[in-house]
């Protein structure tokens, strides 16, 4: 008769160096798991979207190509200083203009989504726009980044931030007078 009170694991594998064999085959084999997305995520380029109408900075960083992805990459590591500052319009505005510069750079987006959330998550009134922005960055890294812990992350941020919207709209229509739209229709309306 097998004990009720004995798990799963130690059912099937009598002894503790069977499970620790079977434990690190299964690890060996999960590390080795393909990524279920482009190869080096050549699909995110933002289909055409326009994240930033600044113009690059050729005067410092050159000309061409290398001068783009120069600038991406110093406005990426800023951008990233500034959401840790917690000062995220200003990473937010960093981000867009170094994905605009380099949209194949999953880093980018991944940056800028996790920007976009916390903003979203920490204001006092969340703006439906900015939720919305969001939503669509992390599904494209969820669809098309190539790392599959960042796929994970989209993925979990994408629906959480689906249900953060759906609860953010719902507040706003039992009460209109403290909406964000409200807010800017009739700013001077107390």
């Amino acid at each position: 008769m097998i004990d009720k009170s004995s798990s799963l694991l130690e059912r099937v594998f009598s002894s503790k160096r069977t499970l620790q064999a079977a434990c690190a085959a299964g690890m060996f084999f999960l590390a080795h798991i393909p990524a279920l997305a482009d190869a080096i995520s050549p699909a995110i380029t933002g289909d055409g979207k326009q994240y930033s109408k600044d113009r690059a900075n050729t005067a410092y960083f050159g000309t061409g190509i290398s001068g783009r992805l120069t600038e991406a990459s110093t406005l990426r590591f800023e951008g990233e200083q500034e959401t840790a500052a917690e000062n995220y319009d200003l990473a937010i505005k960093k981000l867009q203009k170094a994905v605009q510069l380099d949209p194949a750079d999953p880093t980018g987006h991944i940056l800028l989504a996790r920007a976009l959330s916390t903003k979203v998550r920490k204001s006092p009134k969340p703006d439906e726009k900015q939720i919305a922005q969001a939503i669509e960055e992390w599904k494209l890294i969820w669809h098309h980044d190539a790392d599959l812990l960042e796929q994970v992350e989209g993925k979990r941020e994408t629906r959480s931030l689906q249900k953060f919207a759906k609860a953010v709209a719902k507040y706003n229509l039992d009460h209109p007078e403290k909406s964000q739209v409200a807010a800017k229709e009739s700013p001077n309306k107390l």
